[in-house]
């Protein structure tokens, strides 16, 4: 075992190498859309692109796209975004990740995620995925629906990110619902980690659609129906109310919960666990105090049939850019408390979340790799890493790596899971 006075003395890449024999060689798709790729849009990329294949989508707004079965690793370079804007043309959220095996990922890393049509479940839609979707790095920006829906998903890591639900449609016959920043249902488990979560704080009123009935109430920051979430270093925030003329008297709607956990009759576990993660309640909606009663501002948390459970102490974060460059140094940067020593390491594939206790592995535990340790004195520091160059015949690694912190009384925690691409 290496003692942790252990300092980094070789190249991440070269340690990562030694490991790559185990996996199946990948193939890099490049995407942009002035014609220099391999294709000008993600989904046809996504078409061509085999289990387990690696795409780059050069900076620039792309169509909404689908990923359907496969596993797959999508990285955006700077100022890359997809945008669900054209009503007819594509209907669906702007992102579909679906189906995958247990043996499969995906990692999507990197994007402006943009959506301002009113017929769509989501923004960005995961469904039905047994294998391990980790999202990055990402700003998930909707009007008309929730920004991240999750259905039926076993393990799913949000991080880095922010998802804000803007606007909602109201229904046919003026009915509003809300909409959270974020969604899990159907048995699904989210892992947050720096991830701010804010619900929905109006009306997305255009032309020929029916103004609401009643005072609309924001939506909740995250919304877990029959699923579990954890959030770690996080922000969560219930949407405030607006406001509502009831024959020339304004009266405001309720705030939205920071965090609403529902169990539904039948449905199986519902519950949050919280660890240095703040949840507000929204504002309640303007109202004029002559003729209209007090808007209500949201609670933090709402249960209902659900647990809550918050445990002491800091989140333990590591933070890398999602690319590495050839011939560039990496830095990694690690946060923790005073006393802390950071180990790191990596694995050749990612898997369902393992919740040991209070720890949460990422990790593929038979396949593990071990790079370093990092004492932190003052809680925090960073490492910096020489990318040498590829062997030949690889274009690209995706390096799934996590750190495991070990306290000054030799307690345990771990950080929330990162993916790299090295090329």
């Amino acid at each position: 075992m290496p003692q942790p006075n252990a300092r980094p003395c070789f190249s991440i890449l070269a340690a990562l190498l030694l490991a790559w024999p185990l996996q199946a060689q990948s193939t890099v798709w490049s995407v942009a859309l002035d014609g220099s790729g391999d294709a000008l849009d993600i989904q046809t990329a996504v078409d061509l692109a085999a289990d387990g294949d690696i795409l780059v989508v050069q900076p620039g707004g792309y169509p909404a796209f689908v990923v359907d079965g496969k596993g797959l690793s999508i990285f955006g370079l700077s100022n890359a975004a997809v945008f669900q804007t054209i009503p007819g043309v594509d209907d669906g959220p702007a992102v579909t990740i679906r189906n995958l095996s247990a043996d499969q990922s995906v990692v999507l890393d990197g994007f402006t995620v943009f959506n301002s049509l009113v017929d769509v479940d989501a923004n960005l839609d995961v469904q039905d995925c047994a294998g391990p979707v980790w999202l990055q790095d990402l700003f998930l920006d909707s009007y008309g629906a929730p920004s991240l829906r999750v259905t039926a998903s076993s393990s799913v890591v949000l991080s880095d990110s922010l998802a804000q639900t803007n606007l909602m449609p109201t229904t046919p016959a003026g009915d509003f619902v809300p909409g959270p920043g974020l969604s899990a249902e159907a048995g699904s488990r989210i892992f947050g980690h720096a991830v701010t979560a804010t619900g929905s704080h109006g009306v997305f009123f255009l032309t020929g659609m029916t103004p609401p009935n009643a005072p609309p109430s924001g939506g909740a920051g995250v919304q877990l129906v029959d699923s579990r979430g954890r959030f770690e270093g996080s922000d969560l925030g219930g949407g405030p109310g607006s406001a509502f003329d009831d024959d020339g008297c304004t009266v405001g709607g309720m705030g939205g919960p920071g965090l609403l956990v529902v169990r539904t009759p039948g449905g199986g576990p519902a519950g949050a666990v919280l660890l240095q993660t703040q949840a507000d309640g929204g504002a309640g909606g303007f109202f004029d105090a002559g003729c209209a009663p007090p808007s209500l501002p949201g609670p933090d948390v709402e249960l209902q049939a659900g647990s809550l459970t918050g445990l002491p102490g800091t989140s333990r974060r590591l933070a890398l850019p999602g690319v590495a460059t050839v011939g560039q140094d990496l830095t990694l940067a690690f946060t923790g408390e005073p006393g802390d020593t950071a180990w790191l390491f990596a694995s050749t594939r990612a898997v369902p979340a393992i919740e040991a206790g209070p720890l949460v592995i990422h990790l593929d535990p038979d396949a593990l790799l071990f790079l370093f340790a990092h004492p932190l004195p003052a809680g925090s520091g960073q490492v910096s890493l020489p990318v040498v160059a590829l062997p030949p015949g690889i274009d690209g690694v995706v390096a799934p790596l996590q750190a495991l912190f070990v306290d000054a009384t030799g307690g345990h925690h771990v950080s929330g899971p990162r993916a790299v691409l090295v090329r």
